[in-house]
């Protein structure tokens, strides 16, 4: 999975740098350095991206941003309304005008020219997510799901393979409204599996799996 292992460089990497560099502005820069070398790499197909080391760089430079945000939580969501809705109207004019918005995903489509549109879409995005977060009432099962997000992302591909598979053998879909019933249920029944495998992962001798001693 090349999230786990851009997660895994970039959170080691980060460990090193912010012991040596405690100044959180040098941190930025040396951050966005990275970001610039990982994306130049990607853009050029120079050498082999082992580990996904270049994702890895180029989420990186939000760790920072995320330590800042913890440090000064009640600041900055005061101001998360006025950004999500800035990130609203930025992907909404990048659709509108058939502008490809920047991806760090397996296959990186940021280019060195498109990182700050990169950028601008990443940060004002993770506000509209906290802004959206704080609007949801407190839901224990979202909660739980949430504590879960890592087994849920690592086991989704291949249940929601087997139980599309499985369905749509059952109940072969002809009209459009037995196909959207049909993919509602494809995802309520995976939900319900992949709940079943963290709190089954979520016990006393297995949690050393998830990688809670």
């Amino acid at each position: 999975y090349w999230f786990l292992s851009a997660m895994f460089i970039s959170k080691v990497s980060y460990w090193f740098v912010h012991r040596w560099i405690k100044k959180y502005k040098y941190i930025f820069i040396f951050t966005f350095i990275l970001f610039v070398i990982g994306t130049w790499l990607e853009e050029h197909h120079y050498g082999e991206n082992y580990f996904f080391y270049r994702q890895g760089f180029a989420r990186m430079f939000f760790l920072p941003i995320g330590a800042i945000l913890r440090k000064n939580h009640d600041s900055y969501y005061r101001i998360a309304p006025y950004l999500g809705v800035l990130y609203v109207l930025l992907v909404l004019l990048l659709i509108f005008t058939h502008v490809e918005i920047p991806l760090v995903t397996r296959a990186m489509t940021v280019r060195i020219t498109t990182i700050p549109l990169y950028l601008a879409l990443a940060i004002t995005g993770s506000f509209f997510v906290l802004w959206i977060c704080e609007k949801i009432a407190k839901c224990n099962w979202l909660e739980y799901m949430g504590q879960g997000s890592l087994v849920i992302y690592a086991f989704n591909y291949i249940t929601l393979c087997i139980v599309s598979a499985f369905l749509i053998q059952q109940f072969h879909p002809v009209k459009k409204i037995e196909s959207i019933g049909l993919f509602i249920l494809i995802i309520l029944v995976s939900l319900v599996i992949l709940t079943f495998f963290y709190w089954v992962l979520n016990h006393k001798y297995l949690r050393v799996i998830l990688g809670k001693f």
